[in-house]
């Protein structure tokens, strides 16, 4: 045996160079930014400055690739969608604080816009069993926190309408949805935000 404390073991296999977290961020980004939705992985390659072997060694392939950028986008953004859900504020207060972060995105062309789940949403049959499992996971996790936002509303009195929780869920996440697309598309962000505000006022 080698008790030699100075020794350093051998690499095995090819180094890793490929930055894990930064090859994330900017897939996201790009993915964010493609109004065409048909980004490719060797154009996210070569945007990122990685090679596609080191995109298979660390996520498997692109669909673990774009499990990762889900997980990364649930984390950074939809969080902050679910702690506004879950405040304590009049509900009203509430709609307009959830139009505003939904509409908050820059006028700017090089910005991102929109919801990037909705995207992918949209494109779903398209694409691998991980990321459709990170998107249903997203979907259930956002339709739970409605759920739960609207059944406090009830219990305070301020959500006025004869609707199932599940029922007025599925609303609010078919009128966000459609709010993210329109910003996608293009639409001016105040219209879009009116237009969300109003759709959602309908409970109160």
């Amino acid at each position: 045996m080698n008790t030699d404390k100075t020794s350093t073991p051998k690499s095995v296999g090819r180094p890793k160079t490929l930055n894990c977290k930064e090859t994330i961020d900017i897939a996201m980004q790009e993915y964010w930014l493609d109004e065409n939705n048909n980004i490719s992985l060797n154009e996210i390659c070569k945007r990122a400055k990685v090679s596609k072997p080191g995109i298979y060694r660390e996520f498997g392939n692109e669909d673990g690739l774009i499990e990762a950028v889900l997980s990364k986008y649930e984390q950074d953004v939809t969080s902050n969608l679910l702690n506004i859900l879950t405040q304590e504020e009049d509900f009203k207060e509430k709609i307009e604080r959830i139009a505003s972060y939904i509409t908050s995105n820059k006028e700017d062309v090089h910005s991102v816009k929109g919801c990037l789940l909705v995207k992918f949403k949209n494109k779903k049959m398209e694409m691998g069993p991980k990321a459709q499992k990170q998107i249903c996971s997203m979907q259930n996790n956002l339709l739970q926190a409605y759920e739960k936002c609207i059944q406090k509303a009830k219990d305070k009195g301020q959500f006025k309408a004869t609707i199932s929780n599940e029922a007025a869920a599925e609303y609010f996440d078919a009128q966000i949805n459609n709010a993210a697309l329109l910003i996608i598309q293009g639409h001016e962000t105040k219209k879009v935000k009116d237009i969300l505000t109003l759709s959602l006022s309908v409970f109160v």
